[in-house]
């Protein structure tokens, strides 16, 4: 009888996912997620990183990738700043908001919390500004996806963009 692996999708009795598979990651700041990712570049395995990056993640993410040979395509999205805000401060007061997302000063679901305030748009504006949140890049090509309209998405070539960095990059 053969044992499953971790990367097969399956534990005993589920049904086969047919190779498709998604690796979360996440952590506790300084638990180790960026030490993980250096792990991955070791193993020369390819991977999907996702984070809030801003300017000052750009030479740690050079440094790793150039040290281990990778080349990133990066997906900025980003759009309508006033139409993203406003997705932005009704997740901040959705009481359906995930538990995990941290508003602005705290957990959501932190017993006794008190209600933080919501940034304005200006700050939001300056803020995504200061970071460079939708214009990094780390020397890789750069895909970027105004996501002001989920339905105004062409998926469909986004999927074949993708597609096509990773076909291009197989060994």
């Amino acid at each position: 009888m053969r044992e499953n692996s971790v990367l097969d999708g399956r534990q005993p009795g589920e049904r086969q996912y047919q190779g498709r598979f998604v690796i979360l990651v996440t952590g506790i700041p300084a638990s180790g997620k960026s030490v993980l990712a250096e792990q991955m570049m070791q193993c020369h395995k390819s991977f999907i990183l996702e984070n809030n990056f801003e300017a000052s993640s750009k030479p740690e993410l050079v440094r790793m990738l150039e040290r281990y040979g990778y080349r990133a395509l990066t997906l900025r999205l980003t759009g309508d700043y006033a139409r993203i805000y406003e997705r932005f401060v009704q997740r901040e007061n959705s009481p359906q908001r995930h538990p995990g997302h941290v508003t602005n000063s705290r957990y959501s679901k932190e017993e006794g919390a008190a209600s933080s305030q919501t940034i304005t748009l200006e700050q939001y504006i300056a803020g995504i500004r200061a970071r460079e949140m939708d214009s990094l890049c780390v020397g890789g090509p750069a895909i970027t996806v105004d996501t002001t309209d989920f339905s105004a998405v062409d998926w469909k070539k986004l999927y074949q963009e993708i597609d096509n960095f990773c076909l291009s990059h197989r060994k």
